[in-house]
């Protein structure tokens, strides 16, 4: 068993029966035995493979974006530039990278801060982006927010922590937890919280993701900002979602969720509609990936680059882009997000 999983297994033991959502917290954000604070976690290497790692066009299209989205917002001097969640760094590589070629002047005064959490993935995006100019900081709230800003946000909502209901009958859930007995884990019922739905679903989740959006939305409340978030999810016709989303990925393979604590990443579906709901008006999608990056371009800049490759090179692309784009792979399971407040953005990929 992995040392993260036995402290996990030991710590239940010892504080008792724990929320799906903090169970969630404590498997991917402890600071000793945390998921995200201590493993190697992406790439061929890692236990998962996220579309940056996937090609670089994918940075290239999101780099496009950021262009696009900030000669709308009047091509400011001075403006910030962040990313959530940034992985190993090779998201912010890509785009930097391009922005100094089609749009050289967007870079004279661009501050770029990347939100991470994580101390071994702060390490490896400080090697990824060694000869770059970056903030690393920890909270959301601690990006400037003086100048017009752009977010990026890649596989950032779906790690939030969700709460789950099951049904008791009647519209009454008691929430879903989870228990050790002996060196196992498995779910239990919390007797003493209780909520009502208007569902009959066997399960119910609830995601913790709207007081993170308060915040994202209250620190820029004076601010031009355009966000741009691309996450595993759907819009359900409620905030809550009707079934269990929650899934641990492990060696790029789907296992049980309470399998490997501390040692698989664990993530849900985002419900785009709840999303939509913290936020506002001026959002954006959700869009399938596939329908998002085939309009910001994706099929000319594949053709550009499949010309000039050998067939092993063409062979290896196609491959990369099918898993990116396929209906059965990222393309339609991803979906593209975008809000924007206090500016006229009619963000590029969704109609504008």
């Amino acid at each position: 068993m992995h040392k993260n999983s036995t402290n996990i297994l030991n710590y239940i033991k010892e504080n008792g029966p724990l929320s799906c959502a903090d169970f969630m917290q404590l498997c991917l954000y402890h600071p000793e035995f945390g998921y995200y604070t201590t493993t190697n976690l992406l790439g061929e290497q890692g236990d998962f493979i996220t579309a940056p790692e996937l090609t670089p066009v994918f940075g290239e299209l999101i780099c496009l974006w950021v262009v696009n989205t900030w000669e709308q917002l009047g091509c400011p001097a001075e403006w910030t530039l962040a990313e959530l969640g940034p992985g190993h760094g090779t998201l912010m590589s890509d785009v930097l990278r391009v922005c100094r070629k089609v749009a050289p002047s967007s870079m004279s005064c661009c501050s770029v801060a990347l939100v991470e959490t994580s101390p071994s993935l702060t390490k490896i995006q400080q090697q990824t982006l060694a000869e770059e100019n970056i903030e690393w900081v920890t909270d959301i709230n601690q990006v400037d927010n003086t100048w017009p800003t752009i977010v990026i946000g890649n596989e950032f909502l779906d790690a939030f922590p969700v709460q789950q209901w099951h049904h008791q009958g009647g519209g009454q859930y008691v929430e879903r937890g989870v228990m050790a007995d002996g060196n196992e884990l498995h779910f239990t019922l919390l007797k003493e919280s209780t909520a009502t739905f208007e569902s009959e679903a066997e399960i119910v989740e609830t995601s913790t993701t709207a007081d993170w959006l308060a915040q994202f939305k209250a620190h820029f409340a004076d601010t031009p900002l355009a966000s741009l978030f691309i996450d595993y999810g759907a819009a359900p016709k409620t905030p809550f979602t009707e079934k269990d989303t929650l899934q641990a990925i492990h060696q790029h393979q789907k296992v049980d969720a309470l399998a490997h604590p501390g040692a698989a990443d664990l993530t849900t579906q985002v419900n785009f509609t709840a999303v939509k709901e913290a936020l506002g008006d001026t959002c954006y999608g959700p869009m399938a990936q596939a329908v998002f990056l085939t309009n910001l371009g994706l099929p000319i800049r594949a053709a550009q680059i499949h010309a000039k490759l050998d067939d092993a090179g063409r062979q290896d692309l196609e491959q990369r882009l099918h898993r990116l784009m396929a209906l059965d792979e990222m393309g339609e399971l991803f979906k593209a997000f975008c809000y924007v407040q206090n500016c006229d953005v009619e963000p590029a990929g969704f109609g504008g």
